[in-house]
């Protein structure tokens, strides 16, 4: 696994335990949390991609637009 693999994956747990901890400050970040998944989804990277769908996961059950 490549270092920006291993970076990515640690961002991607980085914010799903933010997510989790802090539900009602999710419209903060929320932006940026889209982005992130969206570069991540960008990449092409398979193992990437599926390193991101529990953040996904988190993102949807906590976030409600």
């Amino acid at each position: 696994m490549s270092r920006l693999c291993s970076n990515v994956q640690v961002t991607l747990q980085i914010l799903a335990a933010l997510i989790e901890k802090s539900p009602k400050d999710l419209p903060l970040f929320a932006q940026n949390v889209l982005k992130i998944l969206g570069q991540v989804l960008k990449s092409n990277d398979i193992t990437m991609v599926e390193a991101s769908l529990p953040t996904f996961q988190t993102f949807c059950e906590h976030h409600d637009a």
